[in-house]
């Protein structure tokens, strides 16, 4: 074995490692061990690139759009350095999953394996805490990141238990089930909606009969989950309760009214990357009454773009979500029964987590903003197998 594959080896299995500890939000440090191999191998004479993507022309237009955003931002040295964040995060989430994908025709399976065991670990630990506390469901890192952490592992679990079949199914239900009670129990409503829309999505993709019965599955869990956690059931019900009520939620609306006007006064370029909170007290409107000085983000992760990035950042991350989500819906169609439930269980993941930021904005955090890029990194695998295979048909 030359040290060039050994050091690929280590580079997929330190990203397997970062895979499984991303739900419990200890991704960050396992992701930079990511880094030595991929540097001693580029010492060697590998490059560091990966193999043509569907999405590299958006990204890199996307990086474009922040790198000159952060040129005639009025914070140049904090928007230059969430640029530099952004280039390594999308390495880190997006190129290394795409190169492993390609060495290795095993890899996104085991990639979705080690988020799904490591989501049913983060939602255990997030009951656990509840019970003990009292409070909503949570790992350290906050309840509405654990919230968008288990959206993202729920229809991977779903795809591993329609997958696997017999006591496969029994293993990763049981783990779907786990994580469907913590997601409940973080009392994370953008979560609840991001949560319902990747499973409405996962279940329009698999036959009917397997509908139904992951339907009877996850209703029985909510009635096991009720009758456990009788004490939660006035406080969760009030909580959903509030989710449409506009007063309630005037100081998001506040918020968005406030990104928007930004986005007026700076329409091109914006303001540069992760400077909302530097910008925000300026256009606070007094509906927001929240004692905190700034907020991080805007709660929605296109006002925010637009207000960082402008016109330029927020129509080439769009172009990126919108080329992936197509991508996604051609390797669901296209790729045999067992690999298109895995393709629908990532695109359900993706399409929760995008909806669970139209009112959050956990993504601009390092940690899951990797879970969002590698799920985008496994939608290219599966295109770049797609049109592997299309091309080998044609030489046929």
């Amino acid at each position: 074995m030359t040290m060039i594959t050994q050091l690929e080896r280590l580079e997929s299995a330190a990203v397997l490692a970062t895979g499984l500890l991303l739900a419990a939000g200890f991704a960050a440090p396992s992701a930079f061990f990511v880094v030595a191999p991929a540097l001693a191998a580029a010492a060697s004479g590998r490059s560091l690139l990966w193999a043509r993507t569907p999405l590299d022309l958006p990204i890199l237009l996307f990086l474009a759009a922040t790198t000159l955003s952060a040129l005639f931002s009025p914070f140049p040295g904090m928007a230059a350095g969430s640029t530099a964040l952004l280039g390594v995060l999308i390495y880190l989430g997006y190129g290394v999953v795409v190169r492993s994908a390609a060495r290795m025709s095993d890899f996104p399976m085991r990639m979705v394996e080690a988020m799904a065991a490591g989501t049913v670990a983060a939602a255990v630990w997030g009951i656990v805490n509840h019970r003990v506390t009292g409070m909503p469901a949570d790992t350290g890192g906050g309840y509405n990141a654990l919230g968008t952490m288990l959206v993202l592992g729920l229809p991977l679990l779903l795809a591993l238990a329609v997958r696997r079949r017999g006591w496969g199914f029994l293993i990763f239900g049981a783990g779907a089930a786990v994580t469907a009670i913590g997601l409940v129990l973080t009392f994370a409503r953008g979560a609840w909606l991001g949560g319902l829309a990747g499973l409405a999505v996962f279940l329009a993709c698999v036959p009917r009969p397997i509908r139904l019965l992951l339907l009877a599955l996850l209703l029985l869990t909510l009635a096991i989950g009720r009758f456990g956690l009788t004490g939660a059931v006035p406080a969760l019900g009030a909580r959903a309760e509030s989710i449409p009520d506009l007063t309630l939620n005037r100081d998001r609306i506040a918020i968005w009214r406030a990104a928007l006007q930004i986005f007026r006064d700076h329409p091109v370029v914006g303001t540069g990357l992760g400077t909302f909170t530097m910008v925000y007290p300026r256009y606070r409107l007094p509906e927001d009454r929240e004692p905190v000085p700034s907020r991080p983000f805007a709660h929605n992760i296109f006002l925010n773009i637009a207000a960082e990035g402008g016109v330029l950042g927020v129509l080439s991350f769009a172009s990126v979500i919108a080329l992936a989500l197509w991508w996604g819906a051609r390797w669901i169609r296209q790729s045999p029964a067992d690999e298109g439930v895995i393709a629908a269980g990532v695109v359900a993941a993706l399409v929760g987590v995008l909806v669970h930021q139209q009112v959050d904005g956990t993504v601009m955090r390092f940690h899951i903003g990797l879970g969002m890029w590698m799920l985008l990194g496994l939608i290219s695998a599966g295109a770049a197998r797609l049109r592997r295979g299309r091309r080998e048909g044609q030489a046929v």
